[in-house]
């Protein structure tokens, strides 16, 4: 896969095209060879709008779901792109959820009916009560409920960004630049025996005081 002299190539899993357009945007994308790169902590990032369908898990480094809103639509259209390209089973991946400046709600759906509904961040834990059904549940945490509702794997890492705010974007690309590393190290393994994989071996524990 990637070295620290190669590009690393992220694929973008969006559930509206034009937000991948904004997060090229947003982080100061130039074109470059029909796709969009950006150079981030001496590295470079090579970003490309993923294909819904059937898709080579191998094609890129890391894949970068993005979303705006999680309401059941968005978040099965988000779903379905994540298990077409085998993203967070096969191939690293981080999960974006887009926020415009001073924005302090969340569109969700109802777990009960479906009606869409607007929760406020501050109100994250409490009770609420749906008024279409009228029925009452807890309010999530916006990535929380992306977690739980996708059942994402432990080492997908949920983060918010900021619209046209640079600043939001600097831990998601080093998230990606370390993705990336340790996908890296993963492959370059090389075990000379077919037991170091088909074994499971007792841990060596040194003396304690050596």
């Amino acid at each position: 896969m990637t070295s620290s002299s190669q590009i690393i190539r992220v694929g973008l899993l969006s559930t509206d095209p034009e937000m991948s357009s904004w997060f090229c945007e947003d982080i100061g994308c130039i074109e470059e060879n029909q796709c969009q790169t950006v150079t981030f902590s001496n590295r470079q990032l090579s970003f490309h709008e993923a294909s819904s369908g059937e898709a080579d898990h191998k094609s890129f480094d890391v894949y970068v779901g993005i979303i705006r809103f999680v309401d059941v639509l968005s978040l099965q259209k988000l779903d379905q792109l994540l298990a077409d390209h085998g993203a967070g089973k096969f191939t690293p991946t981080l999960v974006l959820i887009y926020r415009n400046e001073n924005e302090t709600d969340f569109k969700m759906s109802c777990p009960y009916c479906g009606q869409k509904l607007w929760v406020r961040d501050v109100d994250q834990d409490k009770r609420g009560r749906c008024p279409h059904c009228s029925k009452g549940f807890t309010l999530p945490d916006q990535q929380e409920h992306i977690i739980s509702t996708l059942r994402l794997p432990p080492s997908v890492h949920v983060k918010r960004i900021t619209r046209q705010d640079p600043g939001s974007f600097a831990a998601p690309l080093r998230d990606m630049i370390q993705l990336a590393s340790v996908e890296n190290s993963l492959s370059n393994l090389n075990p000379e025996k077919n037991t170091f994989i088909t074994d499971t071996m007792q841990v060596n524990i040194d003396d304690e005081g050596a």
